[in-house]
């Protein structure tokens, strides 16, 4: 991002295009700015689950800079094999990423 307008511009599409899934995933949004009080902020999460599998993805813009910050969050339980469950969560990891370049 190379300004505020941009930033501004990107929050927006975020909020009137809240995606129904994600990697397979339902998704349930909340956005931050509907908030009242000190918990209201400029940031939208978003967030699934399947079985004992979740995900949750928040975006907001940097305090500091002209950027979006985005954090990741995939939760997989530990069946068998731990390779496995890494694997996979490293597969949604990079599908969340590619989604929020994106918007």
């Amino acid at each position: 991002m190379d300004s505020l307008e941009d930033i501004e511009a990107m929050m927006t599409r975020l909020r009137q295009n809240i995606p129904s899934a994600l990697s397979g995933f339902p998704i349930t949004a909340e956005d931050l700015l509907e908030r009242r009080g000190q918990q209201r902020t400029d940031a939208v999460v978003l967030s699934g689950e399947i079985g004992g599998s979740s995900i949750r993805l928040v975006l907001r813009p940097s305090g500091t800079e002209p950027k979006v910050k985005c954090y990741i969050e995939v939760r997989e339980p530990v069946i068998t094999d731990p390779t496995v469950a890494r694997i996979w969560a490293g597969v949604v990891v990079s599908e969340l990423e590619a989604y929020a370049r994106n918007i």
